[in-house]
């Protein structure tokens, strides 16, 4: 997914926002800023994190939160990045394209009115083959497309 964001964002035809389900880190964990090599959050337009607004997925105030702060960075930047993308007049629920890993997630997001694809845990090359589709920008690169096997132990193995 990595790849695939730093195209997406680089494009800049699209808003990028994080909606996660996150802890807060101590103030002396170098998790707890945004200034480490390579933060991802650094793609997103807007970043969401439960941690801080006091809500998780699945709750659907999250989503109605997540689509209220797309609609004002839209609305915000107009005039600029999104001149020509119609981002004046703000953002609309079926307008988004919620990504994620878990059904109950995915299912709110729906209920919430937004398009949805679902990311298979080492399969990502298949939501991102999905994006390819909708966007019609080239994501992938070069990543390997190998798909993840789950080990699967039986009960009272031992590791």
């Amino acid at each position: 997914m990595y790849p695939a964001l730093k195209v997406l964002s680089s494009s800049k035809k699209y808003i990028l926002a994080a909606l996660s389900n996150t802890v807060i880190f101590p103030p002396s964990h170098p998790y707890s800023t945004s200034d480490f090599p390579d933060d991802p959050r650094k793609l997103f337009d807007v970043f969401i994190s439960s941690a801080h607004v006091g809500l998780r997925k699945p709750d659907p105030a999250i989503y109605a939160l997540a689509l209220q702060e797309v609609d004002k960075y839209a609305k915000a930047n107009a005039n600029g990045r999104g001149k020509g993308l119609g981002w004046k007049d703000g953002v609309k629920g079926d307008e988004v394209l919620f990504l994620d890993d878990i059904g109950e997630n995915l299912k709110a997001g729906k209920k919430a009115g937004f398009q949805t694809i679902k990311v298979n845990l080492g399969r990502a090359f298949e939501a991102v083959d999905q994006l390819e589709e909708v966007t019609g920008l080239r994501l992938a690169g070069e990543h390997p497309r190998i798909p993840v096997k789950p080990v699967i132990r039986k009960k009272g193995a031992r590791l």
